[in-house]
């Protein structure tokens, strides 16, 4: 599993969530809450990994192509999604993402 970001957007979203992508990447490795927030305007599946750094819950937005992951954003997460992290079962990335 190889992991790819625009450079421009995780500038972007270092400076306006203080979290860089490269941070996130263990996540996939840990079990996590995954959801579906694609829109009907996405052109790809849009994924969302809810999961604990450094005891913090993060909101990680994410699709696959290929078999690599693209990252599309990672910040703190709301209260509601931290909620949902807390009473949802976690599960593995490769559990769920099958090629």
């Amino acid at each position: 599993m190889q992991f790819e970001w625009s450079k421009e957007k995780n500038i972007q979203n270092t400076w306006k969530h203080g979290i860089n992508f490269d941070d996130v990447a263990p996540l996939f490795f840990e079990p996590a809450v995954y959801s579906d927030v694609s829109r009907p305007e996405d052109l790809e599946k849009r994924s969302r990994l809810l999961g604990l750094l450094k005891d913090r819950v993060l909101s990680v937005v994410f699709t696959r192509r290929s078999n690599n992951i693209r990252l599309i954003s990672a910040r703190p997460a709301n209260t509601e999604e931290r909620i949902f992290f807390a009473l949802s079962e976690r599960k593995f990335f490769w559990d769920i993402h099958h090629e």
